[in-house]
C-alpha cells in the first residue's frame, strides 16, 4: 500500500523522518481549515505560525509582518465580512493547535498538485520501486524517493498489505452509473459511490478513466477507508515481480480447460496458443502478467467448469461465465479463489449443489449463479462472504430452508433467491442485514410469519415476497420501511387487517397484496401515499367503505379492488390525475353510478367492474376512449342506450355489457370499432335488428347477442366474419331460415340459435364446421330430417335439437360423433333406433321424450327388439335395462318373497334384494294392502304410480347422501362447492316436483338416505315410495309416512299433508350436508327462534352464540370466499325452511330462485357471523 503525501500540506517533520502517528493527520487539518477560511493556500503563513508557536522568533521579516496582520484581512475577500456568532467561532479555531501534516493512507495512487494521477510515472520514476530508491523500512512498508516527471520530488510509502484497489481503467463506471457533477464536492460524491456500491454490479465498474480534481480524489479515499471495512476494489499489485513459471502454469492450466470443451466452443477460443495469455481473449492480467481476469460471458461455451484447475490462479479477482451452455456441478476448489471479488456463472446448465468451499472466497463482492439447475440448499457457509454486496440464486431448484447466517452479510445490498422451494419461515436474521435494498424471494415455498425485525431493513428499496405460504398479519412495523418503492406481497396466507402503519411508506409507488385473505377495511392512511402508482389489493376478504382519502391518490395508474367484500360507492376521483390506466373492482357489492372522473378518463385501458350492482346511465356516465382495451360492465343494474362514441374507441378489443337493463338498438358506429375481438351485449333490453355494420369488424372471435328482444333475419355480412369461434344469438326474436353462408366459419367453436323463429331445414352446410363444439338449434321451428352431414361434426360436444319438428330416423353417421358428452333431441318427431355413441347411451329420458317413435337401451324407451304389448292395467311388472319383463325370475330368486331377502319395510311395502338369472342386481319393493279401503283407493293409486313414472327432471333420479356423510374418506372429497351443488340441484328437484308437476307432488321423504349422487356429485331425488300426489280439491289427509329426525313437527299432531313437508325436510338435509352429521337439537333451537319466545333450555340458548362457521363440517378447510358467502346464504334458507309454522315457510319455488341468485354475504363476516345474527332478519337479509 502507498502513502499520499502532498506538499504543502504535510507535516514539517517528514521533510527529515518518517515516522508517523495521528498529529500528522492534524497538522493537515489545520492546513486545510486555513485554505476553507482564506480561499487560497496559507503558503509562508504555516511557516510564521508553526514557528511562532515555539520560543523562537521569525527568522524573517515577512515572517515578522504576518504577526502584524487582523485576522479579518486574512480571510476571503470574496465574502462579506462574518457575523458576530460566526467571527467568534473563527477566532477560536485561529487560536486552536496549529496545523499538522497530512499523510494519505490510501491506494496504489499518487497525485500532484493538480490532481493528475500519477501511478506510472511512479513507477517509471523508482524503476518499479527498485531497492536502490528506498529510503526507509517500516513496520507496515518500505518508503520510496522519486522525483516525478516534472521535477516534483515525492516520498511514497508501499505498505506489504495487499489491499484490493480500483484499477485506473476501472473508475469510470462506478462514477458513470451514479452521475457525478465535477464540481461537487469530494464529500458528497464518496456517499453516492458507497451508494453504488450496492447498486451496481463488477461488471459496470469496468473499464474507468475518469479524472477528479485533487482534492475530490484524495476524500473519496480517505473516507473509503474510514467506512469499509471491507476491500472494495481490484488487486492491481503491480509492484512484485512472480516468476516466469508461475504464469506458464496458468498459460497451461487454461489450454487443458480449453481442451475440456467442445469443438465449436474451442474455436471462438481461437486466440488462446501458447503464448502468454494476457493477450487472449477473455483474459486481463495484472502488471506482474498474473491473471487477474476472466470474462466469457455470452460465448456459446459448451462444457464443464471441472477441467478448470484454480489453485494455479493465485492472482484471479475476476471470473465471468455467465450465459453459456456450460453444465456439471461446481467444483469445491472454486474456493481456493481467496481473492475473487466478482463470480458470475449465471445462465448456464450447472446442476448440483452448491460447494461449501464457497465460504473460503471471503473478499467475494458478488455471487452470481442464478438460471442453473443447483440443487440442495443454500449452504451455511454463504454467511462468512462478510464482504458480498450482490447475491443473486434465484431461478434454481434449491430446496431447503433459508440459513439464519446470512444475517452476518452487513454489506449486503442485493439478494434474490426467486423461482427456487425454498421452504421453512422467513429468519428473523434478515432483519440484520442493514444496508440490504432489494430483497426478492417470490414464487417459493416460504411459509410462517413475516418476522417484526423486517422493519430494521430501512434502506429497502424491493421488497418481493409474493407466490409463497406466508401466514399471520402484516406486521406494524412494515411502515418502518421509509424508503420502500414496491411491496408486493400478493398470493399468500396473510390474514388481519391492513396496518395503518402502511401510510408511512410515502416513497411506495407499487404496492401488491392480491390473492390473500386480509380482512376489514382499506385503512384511510392509505391516502398518503402521494406517490403510489400502482394499488392491487384483488382477491381478498376486505369489507367497507372505500375511504374518501383515496381520492388523493392522484398518481395512479392501476387500481385493482376485484373479488372482495366492499360495499358503498366507487372511489368518485379515481380519475383526478388523469393517469388511470388499469381500474377493476370486479365482483363486489358496489352501488351508485360509475365515477364521474371515469367519464372524461382518457387514459383508460382496461376497466372492469362487472358483478356489482352499479347503477347510472351509460348513455350518460360514459365518454370517449382512444386508448381503452377492454371494458366489461356486465351484471350491474345500468340503464340507457348504447352511444355511437363507441365506434370512436379505435382500440377496445373487448366490450361486455351484459346482464343490465340496457335498451335501444345497437349502433351502427360500434362497426368502427375495428380492433374489437370480443362483444357480448346479451341479457339486456335490445332491440331492432343486427347492425350489417357489424360485418366490418374482421377481427371479431366472439359475438354474444343472446336474451334481447333482436328482430329480423342475421344480416349477411356477418357470413365476412371469418375469425369468429363463438355466436350466440339465442332468445331473441330472430326469424327466417339459418343462413347457408355460415359454413364460411371455418374456426367456429360455439353455434347458439336457440328460442328464435328459425324456419325451415338444417342446412348440411352446418356439417363443414370441423371446430364446432357446441350447436344448440333447439326451441324454433325447424322441420324435416337431421342432415346426415351432422354426424361429421367430429369434435362437437354438445348437441341441443330439441322442441321442434323434425322427423325422420336419426342419422346413422352419429355413431362416430366420439365427442359428445351431451345430447338433446326431445320434442320433435323422430323415429328409429338411437345411435350407438356413448352420450345417446348415457343420456336420460328427458333427452328423446315426446318423439315419434324412437327406441333404444334407455329407460322409458321401448327396446327395439322387444314386440310386447304394455298394457296400462298390467300389475306387479318389473323391467331391467332392456325394458323384459322378469317378475317371474324375482319371484324365483327371491324364493317368492321370503323374509330373507328382505331389506326395508315402507309404509305401502316392504323392498327385497334379489338376484337375476343373468346376474343382475335390482331391488324391488312389493306394495302389500294397508286397509280394507285398498281396492276403494286402487283407483287413485294407480294413477298416483303413473303419475310418479312420467316424472322426468335430471334431478329426479341416480351412492347416497348419508353414506358418503359418514365416510371421513368420502366426506373430504366432498368439498364445499360440491354440497352447495347438491343442495341447489335437490332444490331445483323439489321445486319441479311441487310446482311443474300437475298434479303437484309430495314426496314425504326427502332424507339423507333418499338423495342419490352420480359420479359427478349431481343430486337425485330417490324411493318415491311414500310420494302423494296433491288433489288441489281435497284435503290430502294421509297417515305418517316419512323418516323421523327428518318430517314436519306437525305431522306429529296432524295428517294433513302439503308440499310445505317437504320444505322442511329439505332444511333438515341441508344442514346435514354442510354440518356432516344429522343436526339434532339445533333443529328445535332454530324452529323457536322464529318467535319471540326463548328457547327452553339452556342447552338451546348455547346455540344462539355459536359462530356459523363452527357448525360446518371439521373435516374440510374453511370454505374460500366465494363459496363462503354461498354457504352462509343457503344456512340461512335452510333455517327459514324449519320455521315451526308451515305458513311461514318458503316455497321451493322461492327457494330455488334464491338459491340461484348471488346474494351478498352478511354484515358480518363469514367467520364472524353468530347464529343468532343470521337468522335475525335485521342483521341479514337473505
Amino acid at each position: 500500500m502507498i502513502v499520499y503525501l502532498s506538499n504543502a500540506y504535510s507535516f514539517v517533520e517528514l521533510a527529515y523522518t518518517m515516522q508517523v502517528n495521528e498529529k500528522c493527520d492534524v497538522f493537515s487539518f489545520g492546513v486545510l481549515t486555513l485554505e476553507t477560511l482564506m480561499g487560497k493556500h496559507p503558503g509562508d503563513l504555516i511557516s510564521f505560525m508553526s514557528s511562532s508557536s515555539s520560543s523562537h522568533s521569525p527568522s524573517c521579516s515577512s515572517s515578522a509582518t504576518l504577526g502584524h496582520l487582523s485576522l479579518k484581512d486574512l480571510l476571503d475577500e470574496r465574502r462579506p465580512s462574518p457575523r458576530r456568532q460566526t467571527t467568534a467561532e473563527l477566532r477560536e479555531k485561529h487560536t486552536e493547535n496549529t496545523p499538522q501534516v497530512v499523510v494519505s493512507d490510501d491506494m496504489f495512487a499518487v497525485f500532484n498538485f493538480d490532481g493528475k494521477m500519477v501511478y506510472e510515472n511512479i513507477v517509471e520514476a523508482t524503476e518499479e520501486f527498485d531497492s536502490k530508491y528506498c529510503i526507509g523500512v517500516g513496520g507496515h512498508g518500505s518508503v520510496y524517493k522519486a522525483q516525478l516527471s516534472n521535477g516534483q520530488m515525492v516520498a511514497v510509502k508501499m505498505k506489504r498489505l495487499k489491499i484490493m484497489v480500483l484499477k485506473k481503467q476501472d473508475m469510470k463506471q462506478v462514477v458513470t452509473p451514479i452521475s457525478f457533477n465535477p464540481d461537487e464536492d469530494g464529500a458528497t460524491r464518496l456517499a453516492a459511490c458507497l451508494k453504488c456500491q450496492r447498486v451496481v454490479s463488477y461488471k459496470s465498474m469496468i473499464p474507468f478513466a475518469n479524472k477528479l480534481t485533487s482534492s475530490s480524489f484524495r476524500v473519496f479515499f480517505f473516507t473509503l477507508l474510514q467506512h469499509s471495512s471491507c476491500h472494495v476494489f481490484s488487486s492491481v499489485s503491480a509492484t512484485f515481480r512472480d516468476d516466469s513459471s508461475a504464469g506458464q502454469k496458468e498459460a497451461d492450466a487454461l489450454l487443458k480447460w480449453k481442451a475440456s470443451l467442445d469443438a465449436q466452443s474451442q474455436s471462438f477460443l481461437s486466440s488462446w496458443d501458447g503464448n502468454g495469455p494476457c493477450n487472449w481473449t477473455g483474459i486481463i492480467c495484472d502488471k506482474s502478467t498474473r491473471v487477474s481476469h476472466l470474462n466469457l460471458s455470452s460465448f456459446g461455451l459448451k462444457g464443464t467448469i471441472h477441467g478448470f484447475n484454480f489453485s494455479y490462479f493465485p492472482k484471479l479477482t475476476v471470473v465471468d461465465l455467465s450465459s453459456n451452455h456450460l453444465s456439471g456441478t461446481i467444483p469445491s476448489d472454486v474456493g481456493k479463489l481467496s481473492r475473487l471479488t466478482y463470480l458470475d456463472l449465471s445462465s448456464n446448465h450447472l446442476s448440483g449443489e452448491i460447494p461449501a468451499s464457497i465460504g473460503n472466497m471471503t473478499d467475494l463482492l458478488f455471487l452470481y449463479l442464478y438460471k442453473n439447475g443447483l440443487s440442495g440448499s443454500i449452504p451455511q457457509q454463504i454467511g462468512m462472504l462478510m464482504c458480498l454486496n450482490g447475491l443473486d440464486l434465484s431461478e434454481n431448484n434449491l430446496i431447503g430452508s433459508l440459513p439464519p447466517s446470512v444475517g452476518n452479510l452487513a454489506n449486503l445490498s442485493y439478494l434474490s433467491l426467486f423461482n427456487n422451494k425454498i421452504s421453512g419461515s422467513i429468519p428473523k436474521e434478515i432483519g440484520m442485514l442493514g444496508s440490504l435494498e432489494t430483497l426478492y424471494l417470490y414464487n417459493n415455498s416460504l411459509i410462517g410469519e413475516i418476522h417484526p425485525s423486517i422493519g430494521n431493513l430501512t434502506n429497502l428499496l424491493f421488497l418481493y415476497l409474493y407466490k409463497n405460504g406466508l401466514s399471520g398479519s402484516i406486521p406494524q412495523q412494515i411502515g418502518m420501511l421509509k424508503s420502500l418503492n414496491g411491496l408486493h406481497l400478493s398470493e399468500n396466507n396473510l390474514v388481519g387487517s391492513l396496518p395503518a402503519s402502511i401510510g408511512n411508506l410515502t416513497d411506495l409507488s407499487d404496492l401488491r397484496l392480491s390473492g390473500n385473505k386480509i380482512l376489514g377495511s382499506i385503512p384511510k392512511e392509505i391516502g398518503m401515499l402521494g406517490s403510489l402508482v400502482n394499488l392491487r389489493l384483488l382477491n381478498n376478504s376486505l369489507s367497507g367503505f372505500i375511504p374518501a382519502e383515496m381520492n388523493n391518490l392522484t398518481n395512479l395508474k392501476s387500481l385493482q379492488l376485484g373479488e372482495n367484500y366492499l360495499t358503498g360507492r366507487l372511489p368518485q376521483h379515481v380519475c383526478l390525475g388523469g393517469v388511470l390506466k388499469n381500474f377493476t373492482a370486479y365482483g363486489n357489492y358496489f352501488t351508485g353510478p360509475i365515477p364521474e372522473s371515469l367519464k372524461n378518463c382518457t387514459s383508460l385501458y382496461r376497466v372492469r367492474l362487472e358483478h356489482n350492482q352499479l347503477t347510472g346511465n351509460v348513455s350518460e356516465d360514459l365518454g370517449i376512449y382512444p386508448k381503452l382495451n377492454y371494458l366489461d360492465l356486465s351484471y350491474n343494474k345500468l340503464v340507457g342506450e348504447l352511444s355511437s362514441n363507441w365506434g370512436r374507441c379505435h382500440n377496445l378489443t373487448s366490450l361486455r355489457l351484459s346482464n343490465n337493463n340496457i335498451s335501444g338498438e345497437i349502433p351502427l358506429e360500434l362497426g368502427k370499432a375495428t380492433q374489437l375481438r370480443v362483444c357480448d351485449l346479451s341479457s339486456n333490453h335490445l332491440t331492432g335488428g343486427i347492425p350489417k355494420e357489424l360485418g366490418k369488424l374482421k377481427f371479431l372471435f366472439n359475438l354474444t347477442l343472446n336474451d334481447n328482444h333482436l328482430s329480423g333475419s342475421i344480416p349477411s355480412e356477418i357470413g365476412i366474419l371469418s375469425a369468429l369461434a363463438g355466436l350466440n344469438l339465442a332468445a331473441n326474436n330472430l326469424n327466417g331460415s339459418i343462413p347457408l353462408w355460415l359454413s364460411k366459419f371455418k374456426t367456429l367453436l360455439e353455434l347458439n340459435l336457440s328460442a328464435n323463429r328459425f324456419s325451415g331445414g338444417i342446412p348440411f352446410e352446418v356439417g363443414s364446421f370441423s371446430f364446432l363444439e357446441v350447436l344448440d338449434l333447439s326451441h324454433n321451428l325447424l322441420i324435416g330430417k337431421i342432415p346426415e352431414q351432422v354426424g361429421n361434426l367430429k369434435s362437437l360436444e354438445k348437441l341441443n335439437l330439441s322442441h321442434n319438428k323434425l322427423f325422420g330416423r336419426i342419422p346413422s353417421t352419429f355413431d362416430g360423433m366420439l365427442s359428445l358428452t351431451s345430447v338433446d333431441i326431445s320434442h320433435n318427431q323422430l323415429e328409429g333406433p338411437l345411435p350407438h355413441a356413448k352420450a345417446f347411451r348415457k343420456a336420460s329420458f328427458e333427452a328423446f321424450r315426446n318423439n315419434k317413435g324412437l327406441c333404444g337401451n334407455i329407460t322409458g324407451l321401448e327396446s327395439c327388439s322387444s314386440n310386447l304389448n304394455h298394457t296400462a292395467d298390467q300389475k306387479k311388472k318389473i323391467f331391467n335395462f332392456d325394458g323384459k319383463m322378469v317378475y317371474e325370475n324375482i319371484v324365483e330368486a327371491t324364493e317368492e318373497f321370503d323374509s330373507k331377502y328382505c331389506i326395508g319395510v315402507g309404509g305401502y311395502g316392504s323392498v327385497y334384494k334379489a338376484q337375476l338369472s343373468n346376474g343382475q342386481m335390482v331391488a324391488v319393493k312389493r306394495l302389500h294392502q294397508l286397509s280394507e279401503d285398498w281396492v276403494v283407493d286402487q283407483k287413485a293409486f294407480n294413477s298416483e304410480i303413473q303419475a310418479l313414472t312420467e316424472i322426468r327432471h335430471r334431478n329426479s333420479e341416480a351412492s347416497c347422501l348419508e353414506k358418503i356423510l359418514k365416510s371421513d374418506e368420502q366426506a373430504r372429497e366432498f368439498d364445499w362447492k360440491k354440497r352447495v351443488n347438491v343442495v341447489k340441484g335437490l332444490a331445483n328437484a323439489m321445486s319441479y316436483m311441487h310446482h311443474d308437476c300437475s298434479p303437484p307432488i309430495v314426496h314425504r321423504d326427502i332424507s339423507s338416505k333418499n338423495i342419490l349422487l352420480d359420479s359427478d356429485y349431481v343430486a337425485h331425488v330417490a324411493d318415491f315410495g311414500a310420494a302423494k300426489l296433491l288433489k288441489l280439491d281435497s284435503s290430502n289427509w294421509t297417515p305418517f309416512e316419512g323418516t323421523f329426525g327428518y318430517s314436519a313437527p306437525e305431522l306429529a299432531y296432524t295428517m294433513h299433508i302439503n308440499e310445505k313437508c317437504d320444505v322442511f325436510s329439505f332444511g333438515v338435509v341441508t344442514l346435514e350436508t354442510f354440518m356432516g352429521r344429522h343436526a339434532g337439537d339445533l333443529i328445535s333451537f332454530i324452529s323457536s327462534s322464529f318467535y319471540s319466545l326463548p328457547p327452553s333450555c339452556s342447552s338451546s340458548s348455547a346455540f344462539g352464540h355459536l359462530l356459523v362457521k363452527d357448525l360446518l363440517d371439521e373435516r374440510l378447510p374453511s370454505p374460500g370466499k366465494q363459496t363462503a358467502a354461498e354457504v352462509v346464504s343457503i344456512v340461512k334458507v335452510a333455517s327459514q325452511c324449519l320455521h315451526a309454522s308451515p305458513q311461514s315457510r318458503p316455497s321451493m319455488q322461492q327457494v330455488s330462485r334464491e338459491l340461484s341468485v348471488r346474494n351478498p354475504p352478511s354484515l358480518e363476516l363469514f367467520h364472524r357471523i353468530t347464529l343468532s345474527q343470521l337468522l335475525d332478519s335485521s342483521s341479514y337479509t337473505s
